[in-house]
C-alpha cells in the first residue's frame, strides 16, 4: 500500500487564503474606521477651541475697551470751565459713551453669533454670564462722568471679573466635552456620556 506524500503546511494554509485575506480585509476596514472617527473628532475638537479662543478674544477685548473707558475717558468735568467749555466737553463725553456702547455692543454681536455655533456643538454658555458683562460695561455709560473715580473703579473691577467669568466657564465647558485623553476618568465620562444622552434628550423635545 503506497502512502499519501504529506501535505506540507505552506499548502494545507494556501487553501485557506481566501479566509485569511478577508480577515485581513476585514481589520483593515475595521482599522481605517476608528482612524476616520478619530480624525472626525480631532477635527472636531480643533474646530470648537478655535472658535472658543475667538469668543475669549473678543470678551478680552470687551474688557479693555471697558476699563479705558470707565477709567481713562470718563473722567469728570472740570467745574472751573465756563459755560461754553463745559457744553463741549459734556458733548464730548456723550460722543465718547455712544462710541463705546456701539463698539461693546458690536462685539456682543459677534460673541452672540459664535455661542449659537458652539451650542450647535455641545458648547454653551449660560446667558446669565454673558448678560452679566453687558449689564456691567454698559449700564449708566451715559453719565459715567459724573460719577466718582472709586464708583469707576469698582466698575472697572466687576466687568473684569464678569468677563473672566465667561472665559473660565467656555474653557470649563470645552473641557468637559473634549478632555484630555489621557486625563479622562471613568467617572467624568460617564457624566460626560450622561450628560450628552440628556442633551440628545432635549434637543429631541
Amino acid at each position: 500500500m503506497i502512502k499519501e506524500a504529506p501535505v506540507s503546511f505552506f499548502a494545507q494554509l494556501g487553501q485557506y487564503s481566501w479566509c485569511l485575506t478577508l480577515i485581513g480585509l476585514c481589520v483593515a476596514l475595521i482599522g481605517w474606521r476608528v482612524a476616520y472617527k478619530n480624525s472626525i473628532r480631532l477635527a472636531t475638537r480643533s474646530e470648537s477651541k478655535s472658535i472658543i479662543d475667538s469668543v475669549s478674544k473678543l470678551v478680552i477685548e470687551i474688557s479693555d475697551l471697558s476699563i479705558d473707558f470707565w477709567l481713562n475717558k470718563s473722567s469728570p468735568i472740570d467745574a472751573n470751565i465756563d459755560a461754553e467749555q463745559k457744553n463741549k466737553e459734556i458733548r464730548a463725553k456723550v460722543d465718547q459713551s455712544s462710541s463705546y456702547l456701539f463698539n461693546v455692543l458690536a462685539k456682543a454681536q459677534q460673541i452672540s453669533k459664535l455661542s449659537e455655533v458652539l451650542s450647535l456643538r455641545g458648547l454653551s454658555i449660560p446667558d446669565n454670564f454673558l448678560s452679566t458683562v453687558l449689564e456691567k460695561t454698559t449700564l449708566d455709560c451715559e453719565t459715567a462722568y459724573q460719577m466718582d473715580h472709586e464708583f469707576r473703579t469698582e466698575r472697572s473691577q466687576e466687568i473684569v471679573s464678569a468677563c473672566m467669568n465667561v472665559i473660565h466657564k467656555l474653557y470649563e465647558t470645552f473641557q468637559f466635552y473634549h478632555p484630555p485623553a489621557k486625563q479622562e476618568t471613568f467617572t467624568r465620562m460617564i457624566m460626560r456620556k450622561f450628560s450628552e444622552v440628556e442633551d440628545w434628550h432635549d434637543g429631541m423635545k
